[in-house]
């Protein structure tokens, strides 16, 4: 997941990988590509989710991306007026 995947508009959020080449019209390219994007994890998920992942130098940059997650994280949450999580196909609580 990408920081753009997090912030962006949903409607926004294609996947042109999915397109079939047999849709014209822009509406029916959107439905067919549409991204669903998953929950952000919390910082410490993302760090043990990190352990699963190859490095080239795991020792050094494995916590330097856990904790530029981290500082993006908090960055990007402490400064959202909205946070607008709609029709992502997450399911119930």
């Amino acid at each position: 997941a990408s920081w753009a995947a997090l912030v962006k508009d949903s409607r926004k959020l294609l996947d042109l990988g999915l397109d079939t080449g047999e849709k014209s019209r822009w509406a029916e390219l959107q439905a067919q590509c549409r991204q669903r994007r998953r929950a952000p994890l919390p910082p410490d998920e993302f760090a043990a989710a990190l352990e699963s992942k190859g490095f080239t130098n795991g020792k050094c940059d494995r916590p330097l991306v856990a904790d530029l997650y981290r500082a993006g994280f908090a960055e990007r949450f402490a400064a959202a007026a909205v946070l607008e999580f709609v029709d992502l196909g997450w399911g119930g609580a």
